[in-house]
């Protein structure tokens, strides 16, 4: 019987590790030089598809960027 309050108390933990979502990390850029592209790309005659910052949050979904 205490064999099986063990497996049950090991199996509530678990679903509790497994069943969090991860927090949503806000990103400030301070600054031009890093933020400046991802809304301009026409100025690199078209030589860049994509910003900095789009990468970043797309490698990183629980991080959202304020500009």
């Amino acid at each position: 019987m205490k064999k099986l309050g063990v497996y049950l108390l090991l199996l509530l933990t678990s679903f509790s590790f497994f069943s969090v979502t991860p927090d949503v990390k806000s990103w400030t850029a301070i600054g031009d030089s890093i933020t400046y592209l991802n809304d301009h790309l026409d100025e690199t005659g078209n030589r860049v598809t994509k910003g900095y910052l789009t990468r970043v949050t797309e490698q990183l979904p629980n991080i959202k960027y304020n500009n």
